[in-house]
């Protein structure tokens, strides 16, 4: 048979025999002419290349699971077919390539073939047949429009297929560890021939490029969008690629791609229990949350995780941009082991737990002893009196319980029936005490005796809160103000990551701009309250614009937050937007899920993600759903960065899954 005719039915055909049609015995006498790239390749009916499900990837501590497996194993086999099908249709695009290097790609193809077959073999040997899960289209699409051999060498064999270096070597390593031999023994194979595939790659790229530098040819050769970070996997493996014939600068360049070479990495921790006290949030809600802390992270720097995230995941926090850092899992308890000697370590809240975990200093934040009367005592000047809370809210120190029902007393002599006893140091809404009733209950008596023991609290009326702010502030002072959402308790739901006046109402944006005549006003207020705190370490102030019967007001220091917080991830998010854009960073609880249209948070996420596809414009960030957790890991909490071109699609995509606008 003619290569030619093999490739055809090899490309368009629609079942499996097709794709695994016998390689031996062609010739290659009739090339013929060369062919357009088809939107998709023929597949059997049961493994169309696109669908609405999505494809998912199990996380790696769950491989020991039948189901789990053979969805990892099905990942697998869809690569090993989608590179069968480039290749014949490479085969059909460069028909006036090399002989050799057309000789080259039929004897690669044979062997994917054989990886398929072992593939399909070993899932139905689980029962669970090739075709009973969806698929991606991802390389397809990556790959199919390149223009020559040269940029094929490029994307697949020293991109794909040295990443599945790292991939089947890793992969091989956790299904010996659940006890899968089988599979285990599939992927070390693999891995042999992959590397052969690499170094075919790697020669033939070296023949067919030109002169000049090996390393700036092979990046600008990539198809959009492909870079070098494609071209790893976990657990970076250098004896494979060396044994390919990489040689060791090109190695070096591929592992430290997008980070300051030579810089010691730094540690990061979204250590959320150490700010919570004694109102902690379920360890489900604080694992839920904790790969946020990658969106921070470079390259090189090292996350701390309760556990390892999902490939597919972490290929679409890659695919919006973001850096893969190195991942250490996180142990429960004791001591937490830091690879690289000299790593600066960043947890979120700089805490005594934080510093005792990690074994070193970890930085300071403002102190809880620092005199709350003198706080209160700032408020009044830190702006214009007119815009700033009126007299009778001002906020009173109690330092005895006497203290306190004095303060209640006075609110509401002044027409504030409603009061919050407040500890020194806030928590994202805890740490607090709300005071509706006609008067005080034997367990507010109880909560308010306990915090007075350890010092003084803030007494101070509940206002008609309509706009919610914090200044993010650190040692060199303001870095900028950011407009969020909380419930009606005062908990984090949501930050906007545009500038913080664009989208207010009239009133609020004539309020903010100081009626036309002082439009920096509010930022003044920050750089005031960073004066005032002086912190080393990053902290946050919460503020909120409140109405009166007077108008609005501002309410300039609410609480503060000694730590990183969601607010100061939303200032860091606000560069990644494209021109125009508005977005934000928000949290999905089981109280929201109860009103959405799906019944999981990964479906909540799959929906959002067909409303608002990933679409990035000069490397910023024009449109997305991307939860950043991984999904298939949520358990009560689903944290979301979603971004749209305006805010009547935002507000729309939201409302469609049945989540409630923000403000």
């Amino acid at each position: 048979m003619e290569v030619r005719r093999f490739a055809e039915q090899v490309l368009l055909g629609t079942s499996l025999a097709d794709k695994l049609l016998d390689v031996t015995g062609l010739t290659d006498l009739e090339p013929g002419s060369a062919i357009a790239p088809p939107s998709a390749p023929g597949r059997p009916a049961e493994l169309p290349l696109r669908s609405a499900e999505r494809p998912r990837f199990p996380g790696a501590d769950r491989l020991g699971d039948r189901d789990a497996a053979a969805t990892a194993l099905h990942a697998f086999a869809n690569h090993e077919l989608l590179a069968i099908e480039l290749m014949a249709l490479a085969l059909l695009r460069f028909p006036d390539a090399d002989p050799a290097f057309r000789a080259d790609l039929v004897r690669t193809l044979g062997e994917e073939q054989t990886h398929l077959r072992l593939y399909t073999d070993r899932l139905a040997a689980l029962a669970q047949p090739f075709g009973t899960r969806a698929v991606s289209a991802f390389f397809w699409d990556a790959l199919a429009p390149v223009s020559s051999p040269r940029d094929f060498c490029a994307a697949m064999g020293l991109t794909l297929e040295q990443a599945n270096l790292d991939f089947a070597g890793h992969f091989a390593g956790v299904f010996d560890d659940v006890g899968d031999a089988v599979s285990a023994a599939i992927l070390r194979r693999v891995l042999a021939d992959e590397i052969a595939h690499v170094a075919r790659g790697w020669a033939w790229f070296d023949r067919l490029r030109g002169p000049g530098d090996r390393w700036e040819q092979w990046v600008e050769a990539l198809p959009a969008p492909l870079t070098p970070r494609r071209a790893r996997g976990p657990g970076f493996a250098v004896g494979p690629r060396l044994r390919a014939g990489l040689d060791r600068d090109f190695i070096e360049r591929v592992r430290t791609f997008g980070a300051s070479r030579g810089r010691t990495p730094t540690v990061h921790w979204l250590n959320l229990p150490a700010e919570a006290g004694e109102g902690k949030q379920p360890q489900a809600w604080i694992d839920g949350l904790a790969a946020t802390a990658m969106l921070r992270a470079s390259p090189d720097d090292v996350v701390l995780l309760p556990r390892e995230p999902g490939a597919v995941w972490l290929a679409r926090i890659a695919d919006a941009g973001f850096a893969l850092p190195a991942i250490q899992v996180l142990p429960r308890t004791g001591a937490i082991p830091v690879a690289h000697p000299g790593s600066m370590l960043r947890p979120w809240a700089p805490t005594p737990d934080a510093a005792a975990r990690l074994g070193s200093s970890v930085g300071r934040s403002p102190s809880k002893t620092a005199d709350a009367e003198a706080l209160v005592r700032l408020l009044p000047s830190l702006g214009p009196p007119d815009r700033l809370l009126c007299a009778d809210a001002l906020p009173t120190v109690a330092g005895t319980l006497a203290e306190v029902e004095a303060a209640i007393d006075r609110f509401r002599a002044a027409g504030h029936p409603r009061v919050v006893f407040k500890r020194p140091l806030g928590t994202s809404g805890q740490g607090q005490l709300r005071f509706f009733e006609p008067a005080l209950l034997d367990r507010q008596r109880a909560w308010l005796r306990a915090s007075l023991a350890e010092g003084p609290l803030r007494v101070e009326p509940w206002l008609d809160r309509v706009l919610d702010l914090s200044f993010q502030l650190d040692g060199r002072g303001l870095r900028g103000v950011v407009r969020f959402e909380a419930s009606a308790t005062g908990q984090f739901r949501a930050a906007a990551l545009e500038r913080p006046t664009i989208g207010l109402e009239p009133a609020l944006a004539r309020f903010w701009a100081g009626d036309g005549r002082d439009s920096g006003w509010i930022e003044a207020v920050g750089r005031r309250l960073a004066e005032a705190f002086a912190p080393d370490a990053p902290c946050g102030v919460d503020a909120f614009v409140y109405r009166d019967a007077d108008g609005l007001r501002l309410h300039p220091y609410v609480e503060l937050n000694p730590r990183i917080t969601f607010g100061r991830l939303a200032l860091d998010l606000r560069v990644r937007l494209a021109s125009g854009c508005v977005g934000r960073w928000m949290t999905v609880g089981p109280a929201d899920l109860r009103d959405a249209s799906a019944s999981s948070m990964a479906g909540l996420a799959a929906q959002l993600d067909e409303a608002l596809p990933l679409v990035l414009h000069k490397g910023q960030l024009q449109q997305c759903a991307l939860p950043t957790s991984d999904p298939d890991q949520a358990g009560v909490v689903l944290p979301l960065l979603v971004i749209a071109r305006a805010r009547e699609q935002l507000d729309a995509a939201l409302a469609d899954a049945g989540l409630r606008p923000l403000r």
